[in-house]
């Protein structure tokens, strides 16, 4: 009865820590995403347009709807990291997309934006020739990193003007 008892009590506690464990891309992700959070579409498209300007990424595509808000930026070239296997990517390029969807209606008439920063990394050469999703290498994640700073930067500054 007492092994019983304590195979009750292990028994959640593994399959906990296994979903635990397997619950993360272990950074294996070709996305970079991260949480901007509501945001009117003022204070973001001053954002996107400052930030994007000082650090030359160019809008590919934008969209401004009562539902949804996108900005997509070009693909950027970028060095796949050194170290690669001889067999591995001869080219990687990078990209931003900034997607928020509607959520609440302002006082003034504006609606919130529930909005993400999501950013995206691709590799060429090596098995194949076409352009393919691959783990985002840390010297692109800084690249993200930063800019997604500087984004979260102009947001907070740009709600208090």
């Amino acid at each position: 009865m007492k092994k019983l008892q304590r195979f009750l009590v292990c028994a959640p506690c593994v399959m906990i820590l296994a979903a635990c464990a397997s619950g993360g891309t272990g950074g294996l992700s070709s996305r970079y995403t991260r949480d901007l959070g509501r945001q009117l579409v003022p204070t973001l498209e001053e954002a996107v347009m400052k930030v994007w300007a000082k650090d030359n990424w160019h809008v590919q595509r934008q969209e401004n709807t009562q539902t949804r808000v996108y900005w997509e930026s070009q693909w950027r070239p970028f060095e796949p990291p050194v170290g690669a296997a001889v067999t591995g990517p001869t080219d990687a390029r990078m990209r931003i997309i900034i997607r928020g969807r509607g959520m609440v209606a302002e006082l003034d008439g504006g609606l919130q934006f529930r909005v993400t920063f999501d950013g995206e990394y691709e590799v060429r050469g090596g098995v194949s020739t076409d352009w393919r999703p691959a783990p985002v290498p840390d010297e692109a994640e800084d690249v993200f990193d930063q800019v997604f700073m500087d984004m979260s930067l102009e947001i907070r500054t740009g709600v208090r003007r």
